[in-house]
């Protein structure tokens, strides 16, 4: 088992190896072969950036499988998963976000939020900081204010 983290700086460089894997699948395809390498290689490269993408601890277990928050094993290259030091393997679903948010994380899974949505979280953080007058906040809106108005 190698030590190897990835972080999302090593998301170019997979994403390198992704096209160049794909390439030569294309190649293989052509050929009257079963065991397809590209094709198996750009599914792991494919399903490795995306766990990377949602900002997890991973790092590479060895044998086309990745530990994830030093608790999950995840294989790469079918929907399986299992906790570390257990033998029992699980199926997960292909799509990738409802894995990390049930499984992983343990979390209620939601879609990304609107602009609007946004907007209106972001108005009423901004309504409940406004409420509670802040000396700070009153202080660097009166600077900012005497900086664009003199008069005031």
């Amino acid at each position: 088992m190698s030590e190897f983290m990835y972080t999302m700086e090593d998301i170019p460089q997979l994403k390198e190896r992704l096209k160049e894997a794909r390439k030569r699948a294309k190649e293989e395809q052509d050929r009257d072969t079963v065991n397809n390498w590209g094709q198996r290689e750009s599914s792991r490269l494919k399903k490795l950036i995306s766990l990377i993408e949602h900002r997890l601890n991973i790092e590479d277990y060895g044998s086309g499988t990745v530990l994830i928050n030093e608790k999950f094993v995840v294989s790469l290259i079918s929907s399986k998963w299992r906790i570390k030091g257990k033998s029992v393997w699980y199926n997960h679903k292909h799509d990738i976000k409802h894995f990390v948010y049930n499984y992983l994380l343990k979390e209620d899974f939601q879609s990304i939020p609107t602009p609007e949505q946004e907007l209106e979280y972001f108005e009423a953080r901004l309504k409940k900081l406004l409420q509670q007058k802040p000396a700070w906040l009153i202080k660097e809106i009166r600077e900012v204010l005497s900086n664009e108005r003199p008069n005031v």
